[in-house]
């Protein structure tokens, strides 16, 4: 294996890792404060880590097989996003707000991990395989969602004491991501064929 494709399979290996650990922070922290915002986030990180999985390994495996984790995989993040509309609605009923401290916190902590996502992409200036190139860099884009999540908890914490804003940026969360989910599922049905 050359070294260009060595580091880049590091690389992916990294980030798919990383993309795994904060899904499952962040969808456990968002169940334990009820934050509609991080569980539709989590979703993000599972799918970051699903096209990951695909592009490092799943590569040599059999068509049914990569087809069989991309769905499954797809599958447990509609079921995020399910459970984050299910949140948003059960709001209504008892509207108490997130810990904004630990909002606040996870979301900062979501966000380094796309940082450290970015900066590991910025080093594979020319990418061995553009597929890879492709899932490596839509670490990038997430960053902006992350702060959208720590203003969240700073708006919730210094001035509208209130669930509104968390559900409001976990709708559009959930927007967001149900097409990322969406592809991943059609990848996973195609790849089935």
């Amino acid at each position: 294996m050359p070294l260009a494709e060595a580091s880049l399979q590091r690389s992916l290996k990294c980030i798919t890792n990383a993309n795994f650990a904060a899904f499952a922070i962040e969808a456990a922290a968002a169940c334990a404060i009820g934050s509609v915002s991080l569980l539709a986030d989590s979703a993000s990180f599972l799918t970051a880590a699903t096209n990951g999985l695909l592009a490092l390994g799943l590569p040599r495996w059999p068509p049914r097989g990569r087809a069989a984790v991309a769905g499954a995989c797809a599958t447990l993040t509609f079921a995020c996003l399910l459970g984050a509309l299910g949140m948003a609605l059960s709001k209504y009923r008892a509207p108490i707000p997130p810990d904004p401290l630990v909002l606040t916190s996870v979301g900062a902590a979501a966000l380094a991990v796309h940082l450290l996502c970015s900066f590991i992409v910025a080093v594979h200036r020319r990418p061995v395989r553009s597929p890879v190139w492709t899932i490596l860099a839509a670490a990038r884009y997430d960053v902006l969602v992350k702060v959208a999540i720590i203003e969240t908890g700073v708006v919730t914490a210094f001035i509208w004491r209130a669930p509104w804003l968390d559900v409001i940026t976990g709708i559009a969360l959930v927007v967001l991501n149900a097409d990322g989910a969406w592809r991943v599922w059609t990848a996973a049905r195609h790849q089935a064929r």
